[in-house]
């Protein structure tokens, strides 16, 4: 069994560096769903413990069902709460470190106060002319 904290904070095994020479920036999204999984896991610890001795390792669950016809993921609740890390991390990456990066600067028309991308001549709202 592989532990994140042996496989890439210690950088001292084989696996970990070379997981952390070829894909550097997959390492920090690993350490970031990592983090926000366990987060997730300490918060519902309620849940959790009673199924789980100290020093015990459970794996979770990923399955495909037929349902009425139709192919559906079934997740364990551990599943679950691993994909809900994933989906937290990639959210807090995209809007703390992308987003900032990606959206044009803005001006705002005085006739209108339409914000407006700071590259048009006049206002998409209402035609107004912008000063240079």
């Amino acid at each position: 069994m592989l532990y994140y904290d042996s496989l890439f904070a210690g950088k001292e095994t084989e696996i970990g560096k070379w997981f952390m020479k070829r894909y550097p920036n997959e390492v920090s999204l690993v350490s970031e769903i990592t983090k926000r999984f366990n987060h997730i896991l300490q918060d519902s610890a309620g849940m959790f413990e009673p199924y789980w001795a100290e020093d015990q390792t459970k794996e979770f669950k990923f399955a495909i069902t037929k349902k009425d016809g139709i192919l559906q993921l079934a997740l364990d609740p551990a599943a679950m709460f691993f994909i809900g890390g994933m989906a937290k991390a990639i959210t807090d990456i995209v809007i703390s470190d992308l987003i900032p990066n990606i959206l044009p600067e803005t001006k705002k028309c005085l006739q209108c106060s339409t914000v407006n991308n700071k590259i048009v001549k006049y206002c998409l709202q209402c035609g107004t002319q912008f000063d240079s």
